[in-house]
């Protein structure tokens, strides 16, 4: 008899195939999406938030890579375009996946693919994955007493306004968050000149090991200040002044304590005890952060990302974080929950190397990840029951 089955992936950030492309993973989550799609199960398959990464995805402009501020659906059509021939592989899968009429999917709104939003963009979608009426494109997702959200709606930066999209007479925009409004003159070029350090996630001991780039980001966010004080006037007649004033004092408190976006995952706690009362199990994403702990009574589960990203194990050495995804299957009245970990075989690497020139290292490990499969990492599973 089929049981009905919830999988989870957080913040895989598929991008253009570029420098700015921080996904690498092709063959692994196609294997791991092959696998779940094996099931004789009715599942719901979750991508929650940023499974598509429109905003460090270029378009191409006599043969150069463009970063347009003012996104209109053909800008986002270009850019899944480009995404989509760059990891076909993943599309592929998720194909097959949808063969099965009771398997759905179901893509959550981040803020780095809002780009979603566009009614153009989910019909070309589902277009790729050949499915109609099984892809769902949502705020969030609540059933079985699951609830999954990106979780960019509580933070200052990236929240999508009310309004996501801009009635224009010649073609409709996004109503682009504060931050993502700055970002392509601000922070693509950081991202263009440090590739591989950017990938560091914890910022703190990087700006103490590496001065180039805390000299960077304090110039950029110094300036992505001037910029949006500069701006802030053109805001306030579109009645978005608390907003921009909330995100710039944001901005100046990081600063102050140079504390360069890190986010307070106790904000996830707070909403996590408040959203659906009758929900037992939380997903979260946005912040790159594995999370697991019960909360008033509440399971509240981040799974950290799919992006290719690095930790220090020591001021010499860098390792590659693991991937995970959850599952939750129901057998009548019983629930499991399983989060199932992918740790890499792969060597820690010595930061020196990185530093000494970066784009030969994403290089490197680019052709690396080409002949990746399963069998480079570790499988750890944990399970519990709700």
């Amino acid at each position: 008899m089929a049981l009905k089955e919830i999988v989870v992936f957080d913040d895989i950030e598929i991008g253009g195939g570029t420098i700015t492309d921080d996904f690498i993973a092709d063959n692994v989550l196609s294997e791991v999406i092959e696998d779940i799609a094996k099931s004789d199960n009715e599942i719901d398959l979750i991508f929650n938030g940023d499974t598509f990464d429109f905003l460090k995805c270029p378009v191409i402009r006599k043969k150069k890579n463009v970063y347009p501020e003012s996104i209109t659906s053909e800008i986002s059509s270009e850019k899944i375009n480009l995404i989509y021939r760059t990891h076909k592989k993943i599309f592929v899968a998720m194909r097959h996946f949808l063969k099965r009429k009771n398997n759905k999917i179901y893509f959550i709104y981040g803020n780095h693919d809002y780009d979603l939003l566009f009614p153009e963009i989910q019909q070309k979608l589902r277009k790729f994955l050949d499915a109609n009426n099984n892809v769902f494109f949502q705020m969030s997702y609540f059933k079985n007493e699951v609830y999954a959200e990106h979780g960019q709606q509580f933070d200052t930066y990236m929240k999508i306004p009310q309004r996501a999209i801009k009635l224009r007479k010649k073609a409709n925009v996004l109503n682009i968050p504060l931050l993502i409004a700055g970002f392509p003159k601000f922070f693509i070029p950081l991202k263009e000149n440090h590739p591989f350090v950017e990938r560091i996630t914890q910022r703190k001991l990087l700006m103490k090991a590496f001065a180039p780039f805390r000299k960077s980001v304090s110039k950029i966010t110094a300036k992505f200040l001037f910029y949006n004080v500069f701006t802030l006037f053109k805001f306030l007649y579109k009645r978005n002044a608390a907003y921009i004033l909330s995100a710039l004092k944001q901005v100046i408190k990081n600063i102050i304590q140079r504390d360069y976006g890190d986010f307070d995952i106790r904000i996830f706690f707070k909403n996590g005890e408040s959203i659906k009362k009758n929900a037992k199990v939380i997903f979260f994403g946005h912040i790159h952060t594995y999370f697991n702990a019960i909360i008033n009574n509440k399971r509240i589960i981040l799974l950290d990302t799919w992006r290719d990203e690095y930790v220090f194990e020591s001021t010499e050495h860098i390792s590659p974080k693991p991937k995970m995804y959850a599952r939750v299957l129901f057998n009548g009245k019983k629930k499991k929950l399983t989060l199932v970990k992918f740790v890499p075989k792969a060597k820690k690497i010595k930061f020196s190397k990185v530093v000494e020139d970066e784009y030969k290292k994403i290089k490197e490990i680019k052709e690396k990840s080409k002949k990746s499969s399963l069998r480079d990492y570790h499988i750890v599973k944990e399970t519990f029951l709700i």
